[in-house]
């Protein structure tokens, strides 16, 4: 299997609901494992 890093961001509404919300598409995936989920992270916006 391959392992795979993956970053997610969110800057609208209810950021941390879509994060959650997407963590549990992902894990619906087949042939898809999600093992870990790290914690969230909330900074400043630049730009």
């Amino acid at each position: 299997m391959t392992k795979v890093y993956l970053s997610l961001g969110s800057n609208m509404g209810d950021r941390q609901g879509y994060l959650q919300r997407a963590v549990e598409a992902l894990k619906q995936l087949t042939d898809t494992e999600v093992e870990t989920v790290s914690s969230y992270y909330e900074t400043a916006a630049w730009g």
